[in-house]
């Protein structure tokens, strides 16, 4: 009879120190592996929501504030909507889900730009 582990490694009485070993870097590598896939899917978050290179140095200003700003409603929306295409064109190509989070994002802001005008 053995002990069971985190749920998932049994640890038995008459396992050899290399089978423990093994089983010990197992979970190890699983604990890794789950903390790496939680720091990308942040990382993959704030490049969505708040990307630090959007920051307007010494102001706490977005650039997209800035942009929506200069061109108006209906060019913002313009800009909204081809970067909405141009991240759904790409996502397969290139950053897959992160692309799909960033032409939601711009579609969001389309649809509160059309819903402002009504």
């Amino acid at each position: 009879m053995g002990i069971k582990f985190l749920g998932t490694v049994e640890i038995k009485e008459n396992m050899t120190t290399e089978e423990l070993d093994k089983k010990i870097s197992e979970v190890i590598e699983g604990f890794q592996n789950g903390i790496e896939k939680k720091q990308q899917a942040l990382s993959s978050e704030d490049n969505v929501k708040s990307p630090k290179h959007y920051k307007l140095e010494g102001l706490n200003v977005e650039s997209i504030e800035v942009i929506k700003s200069v061109l108006g409603q209906e060019g913002f929306k313009a800009f909204c909507k081809g970067n909405t295409m141009k991240y759904l064109i790409r996502a397969e190509k290139k950053n897959g889900l992160e692309d799909y989070e960033k032409a939601k994002t711009y579609l969001d802001w389309y649809l509160r730009e059309c819903e402002s005008n009504d």
